[in-house]
């Protein structure tokens, strides 16, 4: 019986993983954008420690003024008597320079808040880089992992085919062997019976009879060694087959896992600045240059009276 298996070459059943290294790719590491993300520098404090380390280089909220002249036309209406007296200009003094230690203390105050609130943010930002980091290190991690599975699985396959066709090619040969056994038994049982007339017939009947039936186990051998190739195959096929499936849900759930990490990244940058905006824009509200420093000479100096 002719070798049903020559003429396949293990060799073609290739792994589709193995001419595909990460490097090529076939699996592609996602970059990371969040290196490159720092926090934003917190001007709040440096105009807080520029205003403790210099106070004298405050000039007064927007509605510092009005309340100063509020302020002074009441006290001079209350001395309207005495006017030009010390205790008059006494008490504007004193009014003056308390209102301008009470705004100062105010901004004070209203610039340690906002400081904190941008420390707040910055902390935010930090924390969303490094859970964005993480989240990245994790996909590519697992996508490695599925890389270096798949490629396994290939590998397991091929040593599979490779094992087959060997036992095919043995079988093959062993059947063929047999052949040749069972015609060389023929010829001796012919010359055997040639050389004994009385037992030929009889040895030519048995002869033949043990020759059809090893022939025919033989064929049986084959066909079941056949068929048993052919289930070894398909069920390989089916464990390659199971094995990609697992590998595509495997990047699906890395695809999912990383969307959700995006969309948790955009929510929070998306509070983070709209937490800035508000900062911002209760910063406006206050913040009016309005010029002061004449008036601010007279409470650090002293009231000069021009009368």
């Amino acid at each position: 019986m002719a070798n049903l298996y020559q003429g396949d070459n293990p060799n073609q059943l290739t792994n589709p993983f193995q001419q595909k290294p990460a490097q090529a790719g076939f699996f592609s590491p996602m970059a990371n954008p969040y290196q490159l993300r720092q926090p934003q520098t917190n001007a709040y404090k440096s105009q807080l420690d520029s205003l403790l380390t210099n106070p004298s280089s405050f000039s007064g909220t927007p509605g510092f003024q009005f309340a100063l002249d509020q302020g002074l036309n009441a006290v001079q209406r209350s001395n309207s008597a005495g006017r030009n007296s010390g205790n008059a200009l006494a008490a504007l003094a004193n009014y003056g320079q308390g209102l301008a230690t009470q705004d100062y203390g105010n901004q004070v105050d209203r610039l340690g808040r906002l400081s904190g609130q941008q420390d707040q943010f910055n902390l935010g930002t930090e924390q969303n880089r490094l859970s964005g980091e993480n989240n990245i290190n994790q996909f590519n991690l697992g996508g490695e992992r599925n890389f270096n599975d798949a490629q396994n699985n290939a590998n397991q396959f091929s040593l599979g085919q490779q094992q087959n066709f060997n036992t095919a090619t043995r079988n093959a040969n062993d059947f063929t062997l047999g052949g040749q056994q069972n015609f060389n038994t023929a010829t001796r049982n012919a010359n055997d019976l040639r050389a004994n007339d009385q037992q030929y017939g009889l040895g030519m009947f048995n002869g033949a009879n043990q020759f059809q039936l090893g022939r025919e186990q033989n064929a049986n051998t084959a066909q079941n060694n056949w068929w048993n190739n052919q289930n070894n195959m398909a069920q390989n096929a089916n464990t390659a087959a199971l094995n990609q499936n697992n590998f595509n849900l495997g990047m699906g759930q890395n695809q999912i896992g990383m969307f959700n990490a995006q969309t948790q990244r955009g929510n929070g940058m998306g509070q983070n600045y709209n937490q800035d905006q508000m900062n911002q824009l209760n910063w406006a509200k206050y913040y009016n240059p309005n010029p002061w420093a004449t008036y601010a000479n007279s409470i650090n100096g002293g009231y000069r009276s021009g009368g």
